[in-house]
């Protein structure tokens, strides 16, 4: 993704959760499911106003105690 793009489609908290949602397979349920992002979507975004090219990545956890599941999820931001 292109900086420019990052900034038009990632400008706020819930618009950068959608940009990672939308990596995840077809088909994968969360919507009413505890779910979790490692490092946060806070952190991710403070880093992309540090220094906006470059490679984020985010553990996202989904579910509860015994049943849930992690993926890491990668977005690269290029000038």
């Amino acid at each position: 993704m292109t900086v420019k793009a990052a900034r038009t489609q990632g400008s706020t908290y819930g618009s950068v959760e959608q940009i990672f949602f939308r990596m995840l397979s077809p088909g994968v349920q969360i919507q009413g499911l505890p779910y979790t992002f490692s490092p946060s979507i806070d952190e991710l975004i403070a880093n992309f106003a540090a220094s906006p090219v470059g490679v984020y990545q985010t553990t996202l956890t989904i579910g509860q105690n015994e049943c849930q599941d992690s993926v890491v999820l990668t977005l690269t931001v290029v000038p």
